[in-house]
């Protein structure tokens, strides 16, 4: 993941602090462990810079905790009220892609269901805004691993109740019912490419076998890498990282996430905002995401 500190020092020579600089000076700060304030050490250079050997040992200290990534992350996230234990969010403070395919606002089309052109195009899932290569992607439920694709992972969920908990804590209500957004839906074959689907009958019971598919992604980790030793992708395990593919691609990143209900059948879709508490839009975080991967596309051109 990172060099060992003596080829990071050549790798990065001009972010190390030479020999001949400042010693290393000992800081303390007042922080709260077990409801007991104590101090914890700091070390640092009397110039206030960080370096990159510094951040190297931190994260160090981090993995050895065994909490790797999802311990990073945690400064930042806290799991909504809703969601229930043993659930995590796909991505960090999940929000529905505000942008379609244009570039311009419509985040009815990020949503599952006959929601694009007009009612004639099926969405098989949702899109989620996530910032390419950086933003992890976790494992929603304790799964185990079915399959891979080029761009894409599917896990299947190992106890549907702990799934329908969380759809219950959600209680999703359609936010674009009148843009044909359904709670459930029948994947059909696509006409001169353009997906087709249909409402379906909303049905999820303990018994069913229910699977995640998650889709865009720009890597993926190794299933070695993922499963313990039982052969189980723990919820909150980073399954791989966003990308930037898919019909809205540059202009709104984002990661796409279908769920099949596969005990109905093959191609029985569930809405996955059933099971998700969206966030209400961040417009710089979209905007600026927007901006420069469609400046980063143009480039290319």
């Amino acid at each position: 993941m990172y060099a060992a500190p003596s080829l990071a020092y050549h790798q990065n020579r001009p972010f190390h602090r030479e020999k001949n600089e400042a010693e290393n000076i000992a800081r303390t700060r007042k922080v709260v462990k077990n409801g007991e304030e104590v101090d914890e050490n700091l070390y640092g250079f009397e110039d206030g810079k960080t370096y990159i050997w510094e951040v190297e040992e931190s994260l160090n200290e981090i993995l050895e905790e065994g909490k790797g990534e999802r311990n990073i992350a945690s400064c930042k996230y806290s799991q909504s009220e809703s969601n229930t234990e043993g659930w995590h969010d796909p991505v960090i403070n999940p929000q529905i892609n505000k942008y379609e395919f244009s570039g311009t606002v419509s985040p009815k089309s990020s949503a599952f269901g006959n929601t694009r052109a007009s009612g004639v195009r099926f969405h098989h899932g949702i899109d989620i805004f996530a910032i390419p290569i950086t933003t992890p992607v976790y494992a929603c439920l304790d799964s185990k691993y079915i399959s891979r694709g080029a761009i894409s992972m599917t896990l299947e969920i190992i106890e549907t109740k702990a799934l329908i908990n969380q759809m219950n804590a959600v209680d999703y209500t359609l936010q674009y019912p009148e843009h044909k957004e359904y709670k459930a839906g029948k994947k059909k074959a696509s006409v001169n490419k353009v997906p087709k689907g249909e409402e379906a009958t909303f049905s999820l019971k303990e018994t069913d076998v229910v699977q995640f598919k998650y889709i865009h992604l720009d890597t993926m980790k190794d299933t070695k890498d993922i499963e313990d030793e039982n052969g189980i992708v723990k919820a909150g395990t980073v399954i791989g990282y966003a990308g930037v593919e898919g019909a809205n691609g540059t202009h709104a990143p984002h990661l796409h996430l279908e769920v099949y209900n596969t005990t109905v059948e093959s191609n029985y879709i569930l809405n996955p905002a059933l099971f998700i508490k969206l966030q209400s839009f961040n417009d710089n975080e979209q905007d600026n995401a927007k901006k420069k991967w469609l400046d980063k596309a143009n480039r290319k051109k």
